[in-house]
């Protein structure tokens, strides 16, 4: 295969075209070498490319069976000029100097001893070297060039001298042992012309001489002091440097503009407003393997840095001890800092938010110190505690609008509002203020007003007593947190029914409670706006609040949402107002059918309610999944799926029981999707029920029956029909005096044995299951009188139940027939 490129040609030469043509490429100039059984003399396949200028080697890294360079490949390329080995051996001698006059470049070759490392160095057209030294001698030097610019060695042996002859070319030179905390010294002689350096050693280095000319460096695991005297020196990065502080000499060096830390193990940046010239300042204080992290290094004179623009500031992924970084709160204007989490972009952004929300804030030096102490400390705005934080730091980001801790700023206020209004009611004396949106119309405020004596006032001024705090606050800085009394809508809400409840909230209404229950437990939406209009002008009560909560959730009409909103302004807890007020919704979309024009089940649903756990609360999710279940059939399954047990999920499967039957597939949601379905469909369903029932998160669903139900209350049915059984339910075992079981319409391929334990068993259906053979437990159930197998095997893909495509049917063999000859067993009819 040739490949073109700046109109030179690359020629791949892999096992499959061996034996070599006897065609010539003189037009080929590339070639990668990756032949590993059979390899070809030099002279055949230099007579194939007579003009090969690059030659990579060993291009599948595989050493056994790689193609070595030797004295033979430079005698039949004589034109080579850039030799890639991928850690081959390279030995060289000096007679083999005048076969070396074209090289120009050598790649990833092993150099095993110090001659050939002195004739590579030395080679006439020689620019750049990226070795790996493997020899056993000490010490490395190389021949005089006036061609090589970059040097690169990897030295696997343990080297203590290092001698770069003089050369006015040599620019670039890395020296990269991989090997960490060996602490040996090495000496190294460099020539005055390199500009750029690079030591990953974690040695004690010594540099013999200065290095006048040297513009970057990149040093790991050390800082040799020769270092003071690069004048010219303008990027410097210092890798795990170990010290109290940097070096007094960074100040000395007059052109050093960029600094960049990583890992520092240092108590103090020291004086890096001397660094004056120093503009640019990174510090990455984590390490990339995620071990614990460290404190993170007193920053000195770094606000005072005379030439100080840009600070870049990593902190480790966890929680780390940044003490020493609140004053980077109080940074000058002119400095830009740029905060980081590794490896989590989204938290390091939002520490930049933080900063800038609390720099803008009017608050004190000490409040914005000790918040951001509190920001950079955390690894997620949850894991804050409110028994942290005060009123301010609360009214600072809801007056931001910071949405990450909206949810600790709404438990805050309604501790405070239940507390505050309990303190101080509001009477004849107290005069209201509203800073922010309520959900109180202000016409309802008003009519109160008049009617229980309390002053409103359009102004925050010295009269005001009671503030009613909403959403989006203003000028928050204002409220005295010591003296004013601070409510929000819930609190005032149910001050204002203590204090004059409206008729429905009355002893007397419990008629006229129980008809406007049924209206709003009605599936007619006429009925919901009748009963919205009367619970305007009579007031909601608790057990009004569950139902209303559901019409706003499924209802697709905008202006009836707003209403309910509105008539649940201040009920509940605070998840329960968030929930209220946010914009997630169960509505017809969830129905109906998808894109495709297939139903959508009750893989959606579930699938909602797991993401809401967090912000809804678990008692408010299971709450709204059986009255979900009660209105729609559906989302009963998020209650059932519980690993344990509560009040409401024993109320849900309550509803389940039917006699003596426990019809778990009622519950279940998925009737309608097979009930829906044509008989091709059907026959889809039955081959693969995770397609028709499209979600993954069903795909991983656990059914666990109660195991105490049985002992409570007479089971002798399941109905276990249609509900995705790819095995059969924890605790089914508990279930002995069950008499009749339908398993049909479940992936099940096999039974265990603890089903004998349901030693009772007369009636069992696997129709429409994954069955390849009768399972063998079934032998032990001595009681069974009928046995439903007709279809229950899965059904041949496109063919469906066609036994000439393939589809075998499942029967009971004779042995059964002959264990259980009373028996009813119904079976495929053969065809």
């Amino acid at each position: 295969m040739n490949t073109i490129m700046n109109n030179s040609i690359t020629d791949y030469l892999e096992d499959e075209n061996w034996p070599l043509n006897s065609g010539i490429q003189p037009n080929v100039t590339t070639l990668y070498y990756r032949l590993t059984h059979s390899h070809p003399a030099w002279e055949e396949l230099a007579c194939k490319y007579p003009n090969l200028e690059e030659l990579n080697l060993n291009y599948y890294c595989e050493e056994e069976n790689a193609r070595r360079p030797d004295a033979g490949l430079f005698s039949c390329f004589p034109k080579l000029k850039q030799l890639s080995c991928s850690r081959l051996p390279l030995i060289l001698t000096p007679e083999q100097i005048p076969h070396l006059m074209a090289l120009e470049e050598v790649n990833n070759a092993n150099i095993l001893d110090a001659t050939s490392f002195e004739v590579l160095t030395g080679l006439p057209a020689i620019r750049k070297l990226d070795i790996c030294y493997c020899g056993k001698d000490c010490t490395l030097s190389t021949a005089r060039s006036q061609s090589l610019t970059s040097l690169r060695i990897r030295p696997e042996a343990h080297l203590t001298h290092l001698v770069i002859n003089p050369s006015e070319a040599l620019t670039h030179f890395d020296l990269y042992r991989p090997q960490e905390g060996n602490g040996r010294d090495l000496f190294i002689s460099l020539p005055p012309s390199v500009t750029s350096l690079n030591l990953h050693l974690h040695a004690n280095v010594t540099l013999d001489s200065p290095l006048p000319n040297l513009g970057y460096a990149v040093l790991s695991g050390c800082l040799p002091d020769a270092l003071q005297y690069s004048k010219q020196l303008n990027w410097l990065t210092l890798n795990y440097f170990v010290g109290d502080t940097l070096p007094h000499w960074l100040a000395e060096l007059p052109e050093l503009t960029r600094l960049s830390l990583f890992s520092p193990n240092l108590a103090d940046l020291g004086e890096i407003d001397k660094l004056t010239s120093l503009n640019h300042l990174e510090l990455e204080l984590h390490t990339y393997d995620r071990s614990n992290p460290f404190k993170a290094p007193k920053l000195g004179g770094l606000a005072n840095a005379p030439a100080l623009t840009t600070l870049k500031i990593e902190l480790s992924a966890k929680p780390q001890d940044v003490s020493n970084l609140v004053d980077l709160i109080n940074l000058p204007e002119h400095i830009e800092l740029t905060m980081g989490i590794f490896n989590n972009i989204s938290r390091g952004d939002q520490l930049q938010k933080l900063r800038g929300i609390l720099k803008n804030a009017e608050l004190s030096n000490a409040e914005k110190r000790h918040y951001w102490h509190l920001l950079m400390a955390i690894d997620k705005p949850k894991n804050l505690s409110n028994d942290d934080l005060d009123a301010r730091f609360h009214l600072t980001f809801m007056e931001a609008k910071y949405t990450p801790l909206k949810a600790l700023a709404q438990e805050w206020l309604r501790q405070r509002a239940l507390a505050d209004i309990a303190r101080q009611p509001l009477t004849a004396n107290s005069v209201l203020f509203l800073c922010g949106k309520s959900g109180f119309k202000a016409s309802e405020l008003k009519e109160k007003s008049a009617e229980l004596g309390f002053s409103i006032s359009k102004k925050l001024d010295a009269k005001v007593t009671h503030i009613l705090l909403g959403n989006n606050p203003k000028q928050t800085a204002t409220i005295d947190v010591d003296t004013h009394c601070i409510i929000d809508d819930s609190a005032l809400s149910q001050w204002f029914s203590n204090a004059a409840p409206k008729f429905l909230q009355q002893d007397t209404a419990a008629p006229m409670q129980e008809n406007m229950l049924e209206m709003l437990s009605s599936p007619d939406e006429a009925s919901h706006l009748v009963a919205l209009q009367l619970l305007e002008q009579g007031g909601v009560t608790d057990e009004m609040l569950m139902p209303l909560f559901l019409i706003l959730k499924t209802t697709d009409n905008k202006s009836l949402r707003k209403q309910i909103q509105a008539l649940l302004a201040g009920f509940g807890n605070n998840e329960f107002q968030l929930a209220v007020q946010d914009k997630v919704f169960f509505d017809g979309k969830m129905r109906g059918t998808d894109t495709y024009g297939e139903l959508i089940g009750e893989g959606p649903v579930l699938k909602k309610l797991k993401g809401l756990k967090k912000r809804w609360g678990k008692t408010l999710c299971d709450a709204f999944s059986l009255l979900y279940f009660n209105r729609f059939g559906d989302g009963l399954l998020w209650l059932l799926s519980h690993k344990e047990d509560s009040d409401i999920r024993d109320k849900a499967i309550a509803q389940l029981i039917e006699g003596e039957c426990l019809n778990w597939h009622k519950g279940c949601g998925f009737a309608r999707m097979l009930n829906a379905r044509s008989e091709n469909e059907r026959t889809e369903c039955h081959w693969a029920p995770e397609i028709y029932l499209s979600s993954s998160e069903l795909s991983s669903l656990h059914t666990r029956l109660p195991a105490e139900l049985p002992k409570q209350q007479a089971i002798t049915e399941l109905n276990l029909h249609n509900c995705l059984l790819y095995k059969l339910p924890t605790n089914i075992e508990q279930y002995t005096h069950v008499t009749r079981l339908n398993l049909s319409f479940n992936p099940l391929r096999a039974l265990p044995a603890s089903l004998a334990k349901l030693n009772h068993l007369q009636e069992l259906d696997l129709s429409y299951c994954h069955f390849d053979e009768l399972p063998e437990v079934l032998f032990k159930l001595k009681q069974l009188k009928r046995l439903d197998l007709r279809r229950g095997s899965r059904p041949e893909y496109r063919h469906g139940y066609s036994t000439q495509h393939g589809y075998e049917t499942l029967r009971a063999p004779q042995a059964f027939r002959d264990a259980f000859p009373e028996c009813e067993i119904l079976e495929d009819e053969l065809v």
